[in-house]
């Protein structure tokens, strides 16, 4: 997945109308259509058999997949998905993070924005990724540490590496992956992260 730091060094280098336009589409992206039961589509499966399935202790409408056998309700994988916050305290807060506010201007603990930060940034790697380029494309990449840190030692997929030292393999490998960046003559980016060779080649196509 892309970085945080990646993430806002890219917002930071656009204009307030292109902001508004990202944090709309993360908004729509994440939403199912609840104007009428006809058109509800499954946000785990992507099913539209979905019927009425009572409502939560906030009375907001859930459904139910005949197709999954899932529940699930307009918030369902969205920003606003077990978050006690309204959609203007959600855009409030992302405009505190894209400026570099302090937790304190949230009016609420540290914990709560750590977990809403980690919600935004998916969101928004996730529209990144999916960016369609156009026109003249200029792509690069670089390869980086894949790190491990955290990683019980029974889990490890390899020998622990120390600080400083030199990683023993080049490319990609089960110590290192390739992110690529491809960014086209509208100024648009795309972000990904390649595994193999056969992946880079897809990547790039």
């Amino acid at each position: 997945m892309i970085t945080e730091k990646q993430v806002v060094q890219y917002l930071k280098n656009k204009d307030q109308d292109y902001i508004d336009n990202l944090l709309e589409r993360i908004k729509n992206s994440c939403s199912i259509n609840v104007k009428s039961e006809s058109k509800i589509i499954c946000p785990i499966c992507g099913s539209s058999s979905v019927k009425k399935n009572g409502k939560d202790s906030y009375e907001k409408q859930r459904y139910f997949c005949n197709d999954c056998h899932r529940s699930f309700s307009e918030n369902t994988k969205t920003l606003f998905f077990c978050s006690h916050f309204t959609k203007d305290q959600w855009l409030k807060f992302i405009d505190y993070e894209i400026n570099g506010y302090e937790a304190y201007f949230m009016n609420t603990s540290i914990t709560t924005c750590f977990y809403m930060r980690h919600k935004l940034y998916k969101a928004a790697s996730q529209i990144i990724q999916e960016q369609k380029l156009s026109d003249e494309i200029e792509i690069d990449s670089q390869y980086l540490s894949i790190n491990l840190k955290g990683t019980k030692l029974e889990n490890m997929p390899r020998y622990s590496k120390k600080r400083g030292k030199q990683s023993a393999y080049r490319g990609i490998s089960h110590h290192k992956v390739c992110v690529t960046c491809a960014i086209d003559s509208q100024d648009n980016i795309m972000m990904n992260i390649v595994w193999d060779q056969s992946h880079l080649k897809n990547t790039c196509l």
